[in-house]
C-alpha cells in the first residue's frame, strides 16, 4: 500500500515473484491496487507532476497509462491531490469496464468511464438527471446538498507547496480567486500525520472541502492542510519517519508548515 519502489511484481507464495510494471520514474507512488477479472491490475500513481491509471494486463503484461489530468476537469484545482476511487458493476465481468470517482477539496466528485478492451475513456455527466441511468444508486449520494447550496468552484484556486530542507513535507493551500498570498494572509491551518493516512480530498468534507470552509475564503482566509511524516503522503518512508521513536517529526514539520 505505501511502499514506493516504483515497481510492480506478481506473486503466489511471497519468495518468487515476476516483475509486472516499472516506472522511469522514481517519484511514483502506487496505491489502490485490484484486479479486474483475473485479467487486468489495475492501481493509482501519483508522481507530484501528475496522477494517472496503470492499468496491466496480466497475460501478455502489456502496460497501458491513463491521465487523469487530460479530463481538465478543474483548470484551478492542483491535480496532485485527486483522490481515485475504482468503482465495479455486475457489468464488469463481462466488458471489462470500470468507472473511476474523482474527488478534490475544490469541485464535487466527477466520474470517469473506462473500457480496457475498447480502449475507451469519457467523462460522465453527473447531473441528478441523468443519476436514475448511470452508475445506478452511486450518482445519488449528496447530490441533494451539492444543489441547494451550489458553488461556483472557478471562483477559487488551490495549489501545493513543498517545504524546503524537508523529506517531501508539503502544504496544500486553497484561496479566492484574486488573493495575493503574501504572507501576512488569515489563514485556517490543519494538519494529520499518523497511521499511513493522510485528509483525503473531498468537497464536502470537513477536513477541507469547498463545501465546508467556503464562508472562511470569502473572508480572504487561506484554508491550508498540512502533509506531514507519518501520513502516506510522502510514501512508506515517509510514514515510517513518523512513527514510534521518530514521532517527534510529525509535530516539527506541523511547525515548519505555519512558518
Amino acid at each position: 500500500r505505501f511502499k514506493s519502489s516504483n515497481k510492480i511484481y506478481r506473486t503466489n507464495d511471497f519468495k518468487n515473484k515476476e516483475l509486472l510494471h516499472k516506472s522511469s520514474n522514481k517519484q511514483d507512488i502506487y496505491s489502490n491496487l485490484s484486479v479486474l477479472n483475473d485479467k487486468y491490475l489495475i492501481t493509482t500513481c501519483k508522481n507530484y507532476e501528475n496522477v494517472f491509471i496503470v492499468c496491466t494486463n496480466l497475460c501478455d503484461k502489456n502496460t497501458q497509462k491513463i491521465h487523469i489530468i487530460d479530463t481538465l476537469i478543474n483548470k484551478n484545482t492542483d491535480v496532485k491531490l485527486y483522490s481515485i476511487k475504482y468503482i465495479f458493476t455486475q457489468n464488469t465481468q463481462y466488458s471489462n469496464d470500470f468507472y473511476v470517482k474523482i474527488k478534490s477539496f475544490l469541485f464535487p466528485s466527477k466520474t470517469l468511464y473506462i473500457n480496457l478492451d475498447k480502449k475507451l475513456m469519457h467523462v460522465l455527466e453527473d447531473s441528478p438527471k441523468n443519476s436514475n441511468m448511470l452508475l445506478h444508486s452511486y450518482y445519488k449520494k449528496n447530490y441533494e446538498s451539492i444543489i441547494k447550496n451550489k458553488i461556483d468552484s472557478q471562483n477559487y484556486k488551490s495549489k501545493l507547496l513543498f517545504i524546503p530542507n524537508t523529506p517531501k513535507v508539503a502544504v496544500y493551500l486553497m484561496y479566492k480567486k484574486g488573493l495575493k498570498l503574501d504572507g501576512k494572509n488569515k489563514c485556517f491551518l490543519k494538519g494529520y500525520g499518523a497511521y499511513g493516512s493522510d485528509i483525503t480530498s473531498n468537497y464536502l468534507s470537513k477536513n477541507g472541502g469547498l463545501m465546508y470552509y467556503k464562508s472562511l475564503l470569502d473572508e480572504d482566509f487561506v484554508v491550508a492542510i498540512a502533509y506531514i511524516r507519518g501520513g502516506k503522503f510522502g510514501g512508506f518512508k515517509f510514514h515510517k519517519e513518523g512513527r514510534n521513536q521518530y514521532r517527534k517529526n510529525v509535530y516539527n514539520d506541523f511547525i515548519k508548515v505555519a512558518k
